[in-house]
């Protein structure tokens, strides 16, 4: 089956200042997430990949080329404007043929049956499958996965912003379509912003600890790369993961769940608190960090989503 792996996204507070970094690309918490998606992919027995990013596309492919999995084997597709998810997939038609199609977000964490969706897709007749978590007492929250019949793409203008959920399905209803909605028999979480980020990276970093990888240490609920430095007199208190090269000075505080980046630098007694301090970031001494993901900008100056501040 063609899958497309949406990246992209236009609304303000999803990139954060200073990393470059689009979502897909964040640590979650030693892959990007983007990775982990790719990951669920193959699993599942998908074998052509597209991913579409709006202007982001060509930074996405070089960091999926050098990383530990090279994804050499995907195809890419540039949304400058935006064009938007159902926009994205017009784009695509030529790629994606005549087959049916699956539809996913790239920036979420995702375990569940997607064979079992795509059978009761194929039972159903549908148009169009929406994938949903059950989040209550029979509520359904869509889960950013679809299974589109390709003669839906003939519904999406060649041009402008077109939505799947608001414009889309609404126009396959309109037509008298089928759209069927799928329980997903699994988990999903979709990291629609820092916060969902934060939230998500406690059971990441825990998944990440029952196997870590080689060159990593574990330590009751730490993750140290075997090339980090950690005082002795540091207090951590997990879930915490600390990449390669990293230093953590004498009397840090490190409250989890807490991502430490490659090559992170955080001064003497600094307390960090449910953050991510992303790749290259030097936190200074006596710095207070809480609930926030710190790039190696933000790291020296306060902004409204990053609460830096000095201690005592």
């Amino acid at each position: 089956m063609n899958a497309v792996v949406l990246a992209g996204g236009i609304r303000s507070g999803l990139e954060v200042p200073g990393s470059g970094l689009p979502r897909a690309l964040w640590p979650f918490p030693d892959e990007p997430l983007i990775s982990h998606v790719l990951r669920f992919l193959t699993r599942s027995g998908c074998r052509d990949i597209a991913i579409c990013a709006n202007g982001k596309t060509k930074l996405i492919a070089a960091e999926l080329a050098s990383g530990e999995t090279l994804w050499q084997s995907l195809h890419y597709s540039e949304d400058p404007l935006p064009r938007g998810p159902a926009g994205c997939l017009k784009d695509l038609q030529e790629w994606t043929g005549s087959h049916t199609l699956l539809c996913i977000q790239g920036t979420a964490w995702y375990d569940f049956d997607l064979a079992a969706m795509m059978d009761e897709h194929c039972r159903s007749a549908a148009a169009i499958t929406v994938g949903a978590l059950q989040t209550g007492h029979l509520h359904l929250e869509p889960a950013g996965v679809y299974f589109i019949e390709p003669y839906m793409l003939d519904l999406v203008p060649p041009v402008g912003y077109h939505d799947i959920k608001e414009q889309l399905i609404p126009k396959a209803i309109a037509a008298g379509m089928r759209v069927h909605c799928h329980p997903l028999r699994g988990q999903a979480a979709l990291i629609h912003s820092p916060e969902h980020y934060l939230i998500a990276m406690r059971s990441a970093i825990r998944r990440a600890a029952a196997e870590p990888p080689a060159d990593f240490i574990r330590c009751n609920d730490t993750i140290i790369h075997v090339t980090a430095t950690v005082s002795s007199t540091a207090h951590l208190s997990g879930p915490i993961w600390i990449d390669a090269g990293a230093v953590v000075e004498e009397g840090v505080m490190l409250l989890g769940p807490v991502v430490v980046g490659t090559d992170v630098a955080i001064g003497a007694d600094s307390l960090i608190r449910r953050s991510v301090v992303l790749r290259g970031a030097c936190i200074p001494a006596n710095s207070e960090a809480f609930s926030c993901i710190l790039s190696p900008t933000k790291a020296r100056r306060r902004s409204p989503s990053a609460r830096l501040s000095a201690r005592g």
